[in-house]
This record gives structure tokens, sequence and C-alpha cells, in this order.
């Protein structure tokens, strides 16, 4: 695979083995970007706009992709959609949902809320790994170029 530009991008998940595949997707894959993790809505939502435990971050600092679990406590993904298909500044990031369901009702009521794709997290690593590396490709070279 092509070596992506320095994107970073934004992982958002409670799930420390999802978290824990991607990280080695990526590092497989040569990616040269950076990747933050946080683990709840709330949180990503202090990353991207800066407050909070984020308030250091520069605030014209976006993430350029987003994956995004839909299934957390607290404040599930579709919330934290909300906000950011709100927001003139986050408008455009790309967010990629990860769910561990296969729900026709989830994936039909993300995609209305503006998401640039949905993964169901597939229980072998060959097809996550594949669908990681598609999305990355898609979004990161191919829609940008």
């Amino acid at each position: 695979m092509k070596k992506f530009p320095r994107p970073e991008i934004l992982l958002v998940d409670d799930t420390k083995s999802d978290i824990n595949l991607i990280r080695i997707i990526l590092e497989e894959e040569g990616f040269e970007g950076d990747l933050q993790v946080v683990s709840q809505g709330e949180e990503a939502l202090d990353f991207v706009f800066c407050r909070g435990n984020y308030s250091g971050r520069s605030s014209s600092a976006i993430p350029d992709l987003i994956f995004l679990d839909l299934h957390m406590p607290r404040m599930n993904g579709y919330k934290v959609i909300e906000v950011l298909k709100e927001h003139p500044k986050t408008v455009s990031i790309p967010i990629i949902v990860l769910s561990a369901l296969e729900s026709d009702e989830d994936l039909c009521h993300c995609y209305s809320m503006g998401v640039g794709g949905y993964i169901v997290k597939p229980t072998g690593f060959e097809m996550f790994r594949d669908k990681v590396v598609g999305t990355l490709k898609f979004w990161l070279q191919d829609a940008v170029h």
C-alpha cells in the first residue's frame, strides 16, 4: 500500500481489543499519521473542539478522519455524529462508524445523519483489516486526489 500523508485519525471506541487491532493494522500498513484514541463520546467531542483535557490543542486542528464506535455508554455514537454534523467546523470530517452489530436500522440511520461509512466489525482479522485499509485508502488518498 502507498504511504499515507500525515493525517490525524481519531478513534472513538471503548473496546480495547478493537483499539489494539486498529493499531496493529495501521502499523502493518505503514500508516505515517497520528492516531488519537478516546473511549467515550464526550471525550471525543472535547478532543475535536479542543476543550477540557484537550484545551491545549490548536483550535484549528481537526481530525482528518474519525472511526466511531456506535454503541458506547453515556454518550452513544449517534449523539457524537449529531453534534459533529451540526457544527460548521466539523461537518465535513468523514465519520466511519464501527459497530459490532449488523443492523439495517443502524446503517440507514447513520447514513441519513451523514456518515461516510459503516463497518460491521467482523470476527476475522483479515476481513477487518481489509475493511479498515480500504476505508483509509478511500478517505485519505482517493477522495482527496
